[in-house]
């Protein structure tokens, strides 16, 4: 009989264990995760635009331009008049061709400085009838020479619109 008891109570011990975690797991089943708040976007602005970065171009000595200078450049006649080409050894050394009959060009034209200068984009967005590039331009130390940076990319027609810039200062 005593070990009849122990069975008993061992049964009794599994029948509790087995109905705690029961509960537990049906506790657990009925919480909700909150979701966290997410801003919606506007509804006219659509995702980023896909783009080249433009490779082996040079700002020409005859540019001068006292602040930044954002441009959009729709023909090969204005492109030369502010870049030179600068072709490079190696299959990534020529120049990245522009189509301007289903491309165009959107450039930002850093002044002439001897500080180090690294200019990068964020983002290139639709926003309704705006095209919106968003880029970088990171400053650093001096250096013993002068460059003229750019930041420039090459963009399919079918995403034209009116150019706004955003720049971000580090």
């Amino acid at each position: 009989m005593f070990k009849f008891g122990l069975l008993k109570i061992s049964m009794m011990n599994k029948k509790t264990i087995i109905s705690a975690i029961m509960s537990c797991l049906f506790l657990l089943a009925c919480t909700t995760k909150e979701s966290p708040i997410t801003k919606p976007e506007p509804e006219d602005v659509q995702p980023e635009i896909t783009y080249k970065l433009v490779r082996n171009y040079f700002i020409k000595n005859s540019v001068e331009n006292e602040n930044i200078t954002e441009l959009k450049i729709e023909t090969q006649s204005q492109m030369d008049s502010i870049f030179g080409m600068a072709a490079l050894m190696g299959p990534e050394g020529m120049p990245t061709e522009v189509d301007f009959e289903n491309q165009f060009v959107i450039t930002v034209l850093d002044t002439l400085t001897s500080m180090e200068t690294e200019m990068k984009p964020v983002s290139l967005r639709k926003e309704g009838d705006n095209l919106v590039l968003t880029y970088e331009i990171s400053r650093g130390g001096t250096q013993s020479f002068s460059t003229h940076s750019h930041l420039t990319l090459v963009v399919d027609k079918v995403h034209d619109g009116n150019l706004k810039f955003i720049q971000k200062t580090n």
